[in-house]
């Protein structure tokens, strides 16, 4: 189910999430999308949207802030590491 996960799905599912508690969230998320950076950015940018068009939005506070702790505790991976270059059999 992970892989198939829209960032249409993601949002509502981080809608839905941001009612429970946090710590149980992110461990919800974190198998539903595993340390997908994209998805959870993509979300942040419409939850943001949403919040700069109703700054009133509660439910859209909360998510927001779920979501930033989940890109938070997501891995980063940095295409210019020289241990991933070597490994592809890419000099840097």
């Amino acid at each position: 189910m992970a892989g198939t996960m829209t960032t249409d799905d993601l949002y509502s599912t981080v809608q839905e999430l941001s009612d429970i508690d946090h710590d149980a969230a992110l461990r919800r998320l974190s198998v539903l999308v595993p340390g997908n950076r994209a998805a959870f950015g993509d979300v942040r940018s419409r939850l943001a949207k949403r919040l700069h068009d109703h700054s009133d939005d509660y439910r859209a506070t909360a998510a927001l802030a779920l979501v930033n702790r989940a890109l938070a505790t997501a891995a980063r991976v940095d295409p210019l590491d020289w241990k991933l270059r070597w490994a592809k059999g890419r000099k840097p």
